[in-house]
């Protein structure tokens, strides 16, 4: 993040940001009242998404095992939701949060903080709508109901 004097700012800048000329997109600017203040904020791809592999990892050796279950143990100390949250995925992948939120007697927000939680241990990925659990979070349910 760097800050940029708008009239340093060229077609290029412009395209860019979205705008077709620099004019345009200074005028724009304007409209926002930022007091001449412009900030340019790059973003680049840090590589791939770790979750990912680590979602398809569906290797469940006795110590990634007992790790997972000591972690969801951990996450169910306020209340015992990870494993039903998982089973309802399960048994209904694709099915929208408020639907499944509803199923699980929470508000939508908290449910969707809920399964993000999931998300991060690799095992449930979010679909265009609804979820799914990965082959890790199918693995360790398979694991924790026998």
């Amino acid at each position: 993040m760097t800050r940029v004097d708008p009239r340093t700012i060229n077609d290029t800048d412009a395209r860019r940001a979205g705008s077709n000329t620099a004019e345009e997109l200074r005028k724009k600017l304007g409209t926002f009242g930022a007091g001449g203040r412009v900030w340019r904020i790059e973003f680049r791809c840090l590589g791939p998404d770790d979750r990912i592999a680590r979602r398809n990892d569906a290797a469940l050796d006795p110590e990634k095992l007992a790790k997972l279950k000591t972690r969801l143990t951990r996450m169910d100390r306020s209340g015992e939701w990870t494993r039903k949250t998982m089973r309802l995925i399960a048994s209904h992948p694709g099915v929208v949060s408020t639907t499944l939120a509803k199923r699980m007697k929470m508000e939508r927000p908290e449910f969707k903080i809920k399964v993000r939680k999931l998300k991060e241990l690799g095992l449930t990925e979010s679909l265009e709508v609804g979820y799914q659990l990965s082959p890790l979070g199918k693995a360790l349910l398979r694991a924790i109901q026998n």
